[in-house]
């Protein structure tokens, strides 16, 4: 088994009114986990006259009670989005998460 080699702050959303009727998102810390990640898929799309790429992987964890698919990994340069989450094993103890890799801005 491949080592728990990187470091991510696991984020949840949470969500403001922006006082126009809309709604601010922002994330907010809930801990720094160690990873396993492995890289699944690749595409590229044209979207606007351009191309857009798309990444996804799959990221092994330990087991947290709060660990949700609304989620997000973030590292210095990347940000990962939870997709799905699943693990055979029963209770959980190695979450496999789906993630949706997001360009940074």
């Amino acid at each position: 088994m491949t080592e728990f080699d990187q470091r991510f702050v696991l984020e949840f959303p949470q969500h403001a009114d922006d006082g126009s009727g809309g709604r601010i998102e922002t994330w907010q810390p809930l801990a720094t986990v160690w990873a396993r990640i492995s890289p699944r898929s690749g595409v590229e799309a044209p979207v606007a006259q351009s191309l857009r790429s798309e990444l996804t992987h799959e990221v092994v964890l330990r087991y947290r009670g709060e660990l949700r698919p609304a989620m997000r990994l973030t590292a210095a340069n990347r940000i990962l989005e939870i997709t799905a989450i699943f693990d055979g094993a029963r209770p959980m103890r190695w979450p496999v998460c789906q993630c949706r890799e997001v360009p940074l801005q």
